[in-house]
């Protein structure tokens, strides 16, 4: 409820006054407080805070229009109307000039109250929806956030460009302005070193030097974004190798774990987000020696790899392997199996985790424990190889025999959440993390089986329940549009407009 004051040293005035209110407002505006005069008109108002003001322009110690201009310098949106007599008129003029909101000339009407009252109401709620949507904005810029981070770099992790537009856009919802980026990359021994606590800590120590920095963990890795147009500068270089010194030592001696990095080259141009990352992936595994992290064939064979699984072009994939298994034995040092094997269970893991991350734990393929004991049971590398190739063989046959099934499960999970949840401010990025599947292969896989992309398809849901809505009859339009999902009425008109081709007014009356 909205909270009232009364400021009248007149006490039948005050009765009127609030006989009004309780009369016509009371399930709406709460009368909590009364002053007989100016001085106590300030102090009770700075106390109890109210939303609304009745002020007298004639009071003892202090005027009315003294005591508003006090009490409006310490309560910015608390709101006015001005009672005078006619002798007081051009008082009440003058308190117009000041920003007070309105007057009335005693004695009062019950019309001109509510009107003036209702004025004022509609001005306050105004507010305060506005206030509620600033609100609800900054709130969703802030989960935001994560999610175009994650989307960014787990696009240039698989070597998915983003449209030029699409990496404007994204900067923009980001506040990022600057054209130079480069990716960093912290690499731990094992999957479960870093956590967001770890995480959060190098970014903070990043941010004292860049401009901004996103941020993603993915696998035993952080991986780091940065742009900042200094980056080019060699004095920028050197203070950000120093910085990274400095966190790798940090990190080593707060968190107990050893960490490689690598950086990439300073690049300007979406195209070359994927090559930043392969660099700076490259790098950190070259600057892991003392870790033993000797990265034995290239990291983009691994890319590709996991490209010709999804095309589900086995004999490529067959190929890449072939060239993986060949690499990693023609540079292990004195033919050592045991590194082979561990290299081998390395690979596995990655494209298992690749795929899972990519389509969902259902087509999770192979169990790593499985892939172990079988590996570790023998040192017969060909037969590794063998029952590997039969892995990749397995996991191209499911994901040919699955595509389309899985696809419509898919569509009827997301059509399933949309439908449980249009009323509230629901995201792809959401729905996404719900099913447990990529933003990206989610909305690809959901077009190509409803034909609709999943925006239009929320906009259709929330239309049609409208129009239920309006058929019958109950709700006001701005009722209606708060419960399918819109916090902005006007901008739930033009949808509705743009969507059905009648205005919400006219929809219902027909």
């Amino acid at each position: 409820m909205l909270r009232l004051m009364i400021a009248e040293d007149e006490a039948l005035e005050r009765k009127a006054l609030k006989f009004l209110v309780e009369k016509f407002y009371k399930d709406e505006i709460n009368i909590i407080s009364e002053a007989f005069n100016g001085i106590d008109a300030v102090e009770k108002a700075i106390k109890h805070k109210p939303d609304i003001i009745l002020m007298d322009i004639s009071m003892p110690i202090m005027d009315g229009l003294k005591a508003a201009s006090l009490i409006r310098k310490q309560l910015v949106n608390t709101e006015f109307i001005i009672l005078t007599a006619y002798s007081y008129f051009e008082y009440a003029k003058e308190a117009i000039k000041l920003g007070m909101n309105d007057y009335l000339l005693k004695p009062v009407s019950d019309e001109e109250f509510c009107n003036s009252i209702n004025k004022l109401l509609k001005k306050i709620y105004k507010r305060r929806e506005e206030v509620n949507r600033f609100l609800e904005l900054k709130k969703q810029q802030l989960e935001l956030v994560p999610l175009l981070e994650k989307e960014i770099i787990i696009k240039t992790i698989y070597g998915v460009e983003l449209p030029y537009k699409e990496y404007l856009d994204y900067l923009k919802m980001l506040k990022i302005n600057s054209k130079y980026f480069t990716c960093l990359i912290f690499k731990g021994n094992k999957t479960k070193d870093f956590n967001g606590k770890i995480e959060a800590t190098i970014k903070n120590k990043l941010k004292f030097k860049i401009s901004h920095v996103i941020s993603y963990i993915y696998l035993n890795e952080i991986v780091f974004i940065l742009f900042d147009d200094k980056l080019m500068t060699k004095t920028n270089d050197d203070e950000l190798s120093s910085l990274l010194v400095e966190i790798e030592n940090s990190i080593r001696d707060a968190f107990n774990i050893d960490v490689c990095v690598g950086v990439s080259r300073v690049f300007d141009s979406t195209s070359k987000l994927h090559l930043a990352y392969n660099e700076a992936k490259q790098s950190s595994s070259r600057n892991g020696d003392r870790n033993e992290e000797i990265h034995l064939y290239s990291y983009e064979k691994e890319q590709i790899i996991f490209k010709k699984i999804a095309n589900e072009d086995l004999d490529g994939a067959l190929n890449v392997f072939e060239e993986i298994f060949n690499s990693i034995i023609n540079n292990s040092e004195s033919f050592d199996v045991g590194v082979i094997k561990k290299k081998l269970k390395e690979f596995l893991l990655v494209l298992n985790r690749n795929i899972v991350c990519f389509w969902g734990d259902d087509f999770r393929i192979f169990k790593m424990s499985e892939v172990e004991e079988y590996i570790g049971s023998t040192n017969n590398l060909m037969e590794i190889s063998s029952y590997i190739k039969d892995l990749i063989k397995e996991i191209i046959t499911n994901i040919s025999e699955n595509k389309k099934d899985r696809g419509v499960i898919i569509a009827e999970e997301v059509k399933a959440y949309i439908n449980d949840n249009y009323m509230r401010n629901i995201s792809l990025d959401e729905v996404a993390d719900h099913i447990k599947l990529s933003s990206y292969y989610l909305c690809k896989i959901f077009k190509k089986v409803e034909k609709i992309n999943f925006k239009d398809y929320l906009i259709k849901i929330r239309m049609e329940e409208a129009k239920k809505m309006l058929r019958q009859g109950d709700k006001s339009i701005k009722e209606i549009a708060f419960e399918v999902g819109y916090t902005d009425p006007n901008y739930f008109s033009r949808a509705f407009k743009k969507y059905v081709g009648k205005s919400a007014t006219e929809y219902s009356k027909l």
